[in-house]
């Protein structure tokens, strides 16, 4: 007796299906809106120089006495060189003619996530470089380590410099759950029926796991932070408190290689980042531990 004919007699002749390729997503670059940004022109040097005058003290003076001392202004500077950073790729004449999936549009779009990605994670890593640094390895974050940074950005001292407003806090997502959990603190029964339910940030949280503003500051997930030992750097900081200096904007290329009989696409980015002053931000290192429950 023959046996069925199944799907595996018959496979060379099987219409292949391929769902429409999907883009690996991006957090994209969040810092570069949230800094002191100062883009560069034609004939500008790819160094940028920010001066910055001293402070004077006023004394009592005695009547009918001279004043003992004049006093000096100074200048200090704080410069940062930009550098190049590019992506670059071949898409060869074979590969264009034999798939549908990749085109130029395909590939800018993901070369230019790559470079978004890069300038992120080069602002990202100025957070350590601030004067302090909040919490520690293995530490979990919490209200209060947020509410001692934006309470001493406008000077501790009568000495010290307030930082310039805004204030923006800046915090992995894992940093996030644990001030949720914080605003929450919810207990089993806390949800139950007859309990009324919470207002203020923790009803934005249970609705939409989101707060767009904590204690007198922006805050704003970024997991593109370098995560070592299940720690991340992130901040509270003023904008002022970090330089980026964008010199030459995104330039794209395409040209066409005849010996490699392909086309070679590049985008350059021309920038430099620094921190212009360490005490206008603090740094918090916190866990990011993926949680359980």
């Amino acid at each position: 007796m023959p046996g069925a004919i199944g799907t595996a007699n018959i496979g060379d002749v099987q219409a292949k299906i391929i769902a429409p390729v999907r883009y690996t997503l991006s957090m994209g670059t969040v810092m570069e809106r949230l800094v002191r940004r100062i883009p560069g022109a034609q004939g500008n040097d790819d160094t940028l120089n920010q001066p910055k005058w001293s402070s004077l003290t006023a004394y009592d003076a005695t009547e009918g006495v001279a004043v003992a001392q004049s006093q000096l202004i100074t200048d200090a500077n704080v410069s940062v060189s930009a550098t190049e950073s590019a992506v670059d790729i071949l898409l060869t004449k074979k590969l264009l003619r034999t798939t549908n999936a990749m085109n130029f549009r395909v590939a800018g779009k993901i070369m230019g996530d790559a470079m978004n990605r890069k300038v992120d994670r080069d602002l990202l890593a100025l957070f350590s470089g601030f004067d302090t640094i909040l919490g520690g390895a293995s530490t979990t974050a919490a209200l209060g380590y947020y509410l001692a940074a934006i309470s001493r950005l406008p000077g501790t001292l009568h000495t010290s410099e307030p930082a310039p407003m805004p204030y923006h806090h800046v915090i992995h997502g894992m940093h996030f759950r644990d001030i949720a959990d914080d605003l929450l603190a919810l207990s089993s029964s806390a949800l139950a029926a007859t309990a009324p339910f919470p207002d203020g940030a923790s009803r934005s949280i249970l609705e939409d796991y989101t707060f767009g503003r904590l204690l007198g500051g922006r805050v704003v997930v970024d997991n593109n932070m370098t995560v070592t030992s299940t720690n991340a750097y992130g901040a509270t900081f003023s904008p002022e408190s970090i330089l980026f200096y964008d010199w030459m904007p995104l330039d794209a290329t395409m040209e066409l290689d005849q010996g490699l009989r392909g086309w070679r696409l590049m985008i350059v980015r021309d920038f430099g980042v620094v921190e212009y002053d360490g005490t206008w931000g603090y740094a918090q290192r916190f866990d990011t531990t993926v949680p359980t429950s």
